[in-house]
């Protein structure tokens, strides 16, 4: 069977003006349901916890609800701040307020222990020890690292005289060897069920991590690596279109430090900060694909792509949720930025195994998934400006060998979401360029006036207030299902309502009063759409 997708707005028609030209592209990808590249572990969407400072207004506070629909599974309590106790001292107040945060947006902690505030390694042990202490008293939790960007110590921290660590100008590998032993030594006899996490490295991987490994092996669980690869200047578009060859060689490479020195040892990696450049300083940030940018998005978008193919990745974390720079997922506003909404596409919509990981052109990328039931996720990212490209999927081995056509728009990511049952009619999520101050928006089988058909022997009416769904149908329907789900195509409440009978009826679709917006109510029938209706 085959579908096609016809949209009648200009980015979807793909007529497109270029040198007096008519552009048009035509793309064939096949996708293989036996060709399980990898499968994510649970904590692989991440996200980093930062600007918690009272003294620089504690942007973090309020931000749950917003950082709970990123759907992250882990989250890191890291960076200078915490290494150095500036401008504020990390308290148990803050550590409680951290911890009460992970339990509220579903993320487990990845809790930073301090070296750099410590003039020795004694201290250092018992600061440790201290934190631990104290944190287990909040809760149960499993992840901890030890120091931040050590390989920055003597040029970034003891330089800066705010952070009152001048004894660091000297710091070395061999010293933080010296330090991560001591200190992941003791907290395996207090703590034999912690994973410790070592590194939380800058940018020196070749000069650090084989030794690092070689010297501590014994006692690391896994190697936390930072990736930051572009400067201020270097983000343009011309530069990070087709960066992807860079993330690759990154993965070969980090991996290749740790396996060839970890004497048989399976060591993961965690990616525990990363943006497309270190620098988010407004002023700096000017550039076509700066951070907050649209195109900066578009960067992330193939980063988590190129990521989910990697074995033994435990989790990628981003700087950050919130901060003045422009490498906060929120602006000062708490609106998200273009990336927010990218990556809250893939951590809702991507499933357990990758099976399809492309670069269709020196634009267009193509990511599939998929779950234990069958069930398919593509996402097409589209870098180009201007063309928009015809994408002929063929499925094998998997949505019963079927294929389907769809038009990916211009500088764009769009998610393909199929179902096994119900292959030709897959719900379809785009986000594009102009819609950069929005979320994406459902085109298919989500909104109706676009391709979703209603039964026309079925009419349904909402009461938002009192969440009343009344039906009225000239025949029976069997085993029926009704769904509420948000602007952004998020599932927010589902009822097994069974045997819908001829004439009217009414049943509550939710058992609270759902927040102001728009939605969708869709009606299933043997899992198949009978309606399709929006809702204010």
């Amino acid at each position: 069977m085959k579908m096609s997708i016809l949209i009648s707005t200009i980015a979807f028609s793909m007529v497109f003006a270029v040198a007096g030209k008519m552009k048009q592209e035509q793309l064939n990808i096949s996708v293989d349901g036996d060709n399980i590249i990898n499968t994510l572990p649970d904590q692989f969407f991440g996200h980093n916890y930062w600007m918690w400072c009272p003294t620089w207004g504690n942007s973090i506070a309020g931000t749950e609800s917003v950082v709970a629909d990123l759907n992250p599974r882990m989250l890191r309590l890291g960076g200078i701040s915490v290494d150095v106790d500036y401008p504020d001292k990390v308290s148990e107040d803050v550590l409680a307020d951290f911890y009460n945060y992970c339990q509220e947006v579903g993320a487990e902690p990845l809790l930073q222990l301090q070296l750099a505030n410590s003039t020795s390694t004694e201290d250092r042990v018992n600061k440790a020890l201290d934190m631990v202490s104290y944190f287990k008293t909040l809760g149960e939790f499993t992840y901890v690292s030890i120091g931040n960007e050590p390989d920055l110590y003597p040029d970034n921290l003891a330089t800066n005289p705010d952070y009152g660590v001048e004894y660091l100008s000297s710091y070395t590998l061999d010293n933080y060897c010296t330090d991560f032993n001591a200190v992941a030594s003791r907290l395996r006899e207090e703590y034999p069920d912690l994973k410790i996490v070592g590194l939380e490295l800058s940018h020196k991987y070749g000069e650090w991590i084989p030794d690092f490994i070689s010297r501590c092996r014994e006692y690391v669980d896994a190697v936390s690596l930072h990736y930051y690869p572009n400067s201020a200047d270097q983000c343009k578009y011309r530069n990070v279109h087709n960066d992807i060859s860079s993330m690759k060689n990154f993965y070969t490479n980090a991996r290749s430090y740790i396996d060839q020195n970890a004497g048989g040892k399976e060591i993961p990696l965690i990616i525990g900060e990363t943006n497309i450049s270190w620098d988010g300083d407004p002023e700096h940030s000017t550039h076509d694909a700066s951070p907050g940018t649209f195109n900066a998005g578009l960067w992330f978008a193939d980063f988590v792509g190129i990521s989910s193919a990697q074995e033994m990745l435990l989790s990628i974390m981003p700087w950050s949720i919130r901060e003045g720079w422009t490498l906060g997922f929120l602006d000062g506003s708490q609106k998200p930025r273009p990336v927010y909404y990218m990556y809250q596409l893939f951590s809702t919509y991507s499933k357990k195994h990758m099976i399809h990981n492309e670069s269709v052109n020196s634009y267009v990328r193509s990511y599939g998934y998929k779950d234990d039931e069958n069930n398919v996720s593509l996402f097409a990212i589209n870098w180009d400006t201007v063309s928009s490209y015809t994408a002929d999927f063929t499925f094998t081995n998997i949505l019963s060998g079927s294929s389907f056509s769809y038009t990916i728009p211009p500088q764009s990511v769009s998610c393909l979401i199929f179902s096994d049952n119900n292959a030709d009619n897959p719900r379809i999520i785009k986000y594009t360029k102009d819609m950069e101050g929005e979320p994406p928006t459902s085109i298919r089988d989500i909104f109706p006036g676009t391709d979703a058909q209603s039964d026309k022997m079925l009419t349904a009416s909402f009461n938002r207030k009192r969440n009343l769904l009344t039906i009225s149908a000239s025949r029976s329907y069997d085993n029926v299902t009704a769904e509420m789900i948000n602007i952004r195509g998020q599932l927010i409440h589902a009822v097994d309502v069974g045997t819908i009978k001829k004439g009217r009826s009414s049943f509550s679709i939710s058992g609270k009063n759902s927040a102001l917006g728009i939605y969708v109510i869709r009606l299933l029938s043997d899992r198949k759409v009978i309606f399709s209706g929006k809702v204010k």
